[in-house]
């Protein structure tokens, strides 16, 4: 898993090129020793590489056996992930229903699991969806329990969650 580990690393500090380089290493080990867990987790890290450079086909390449993966082994948290992963993509490709449906199946993994820190995560993803789609009462309610999250875990202004919580709440002022 080192190699997936440094694509995240690379990923972090804004080097696409060298992360998908990385990526595909690991994914062609896990693939060699027929480890279908972290077979899955690259092909989802994959999949969010592409969907952020916004290369939509590459994402869905990546992001459907990811989820088939997690599902054919039980992986629920990383089905998660992946369900919120196509619920942008969705989005993006402007398929509103198709990208509620996963965001909310994303939330209700996530509670089922009692991962806060990634409910908090899917919830900031859904309330940026519901922002763009209109319905500012949804995104809302979204992030006020992302915050009451965030309180809880008593993450500081530094982390991933803080940095989605803010971007959630500039959205809302944007209206």
């Amino acid at each position: 898993m080192v190699r997936g580990n440094l694509g995240l690393l690379y990923a972090d500090h804004g080097r696409p090129d060298a992360a998908l380089e990385q990526y595909e290493a690991a994914l062609a080990i896990h693939r060699a020793v027929s480890n279908r867990r972290f077979e899955g987790i690259v092909l989802g890290f994959l999949g969010a590489l592409h969907l952020s450079e916004e290369r939509f086909d590459a994402a869905r390449l990546c992001l459907e056996p990811a989820l088939e993966i997690h599902r054919e082994i039980g992986n629920r948290g990383y089905e998660g992930i992946a369900l919120g992963s196509f619920g942008i993509l969705h989005f993006r490709e402007g398929r509103m229903g198709e990208a509620r449906k996963c965001l909310e199946e994303s939330i209700a993994i996530h509670r089922e699991l009692t991962d806060r820190l990634l409910l908090a995560k899917a919830l900031c993803d859904l309330g940026e969806f519901e922002v763009r789609a209109g319905d500012v009462p949804t995104a809302r309610a979204a992030m006020a329990e992302a915050e009451a999250i965030q309180a809880e875990l008593a993450l500081g202004t530094e982390s991933d969650l803080a940095a989605k919580v803010a971007s959630l709440r500039e959205a809302l002022a944007r209206g």
